[in-house]
């Protein structure tokens, strides 16, 4: 002990006793005290109503409720948009399958269409060659 406490009279001993209790009591509730104004601002912050003088520990309760109910929306959430996801790239690649196919199919008309037109060509080149030979032996339209 302190040399000058002994030297002090019994009220000033007693006073100093309660004044270091009362800082011991202090420092021990400081983490309570913090945890309660944790609380409160949880509570705040997610909106939760407080009933009463209830006790940290059941408004603790609230609040890992709430968070954990927020985790299950939000986890659903993503497992919405994944599958919103592969169904659009599955869409996606179905649509790619489908234009290669058009694609295909519009030169495959082109191929065509150039043939045709290269038969008409021949076509009409022997068309002319008829008619001129008609137009040059008249004795063959007589007869």
């Amino acid at each position: 002990m302190n040399p000058s406490y002994e030297s002090k009279k019994v009220n000033e001993r007693l006073k100093l006793l309660v004044d270091a209790y009362r800082t011991h009591v202090f420092l021990l509730k400081q983490p309570e005290i913090q945890m309660s104004t944790f609380i409160k601002h949880k509570l705040k912050q997610f909106n939760i109503p407080v009933v009463g003088l209830e006790e940290n520990t059941s408004n603790l309760e609230k609040i890992f409720d709430m968070v954990e109910d927020r985790n299950a929306f939000q986890r659903i959430k993503v497992l919405e948009q994944n599958q919103m996801l592969i169904n659009l790239t599955a869409d996606i690649k179905h649509q790619q399958l489908e234009l290669r196919q058009l694609r295909q199919q519009a030169q495959e008309l082109r191929s065509q269409s150039m043939k045709i037109d290269e038969t008409i060509t021949k076509e009409e080149t022997q068309n002319k060659k008829l008619q001129a030979k008609i137009n040059g032996n008249p004795t063959t339209i007589q007869g």
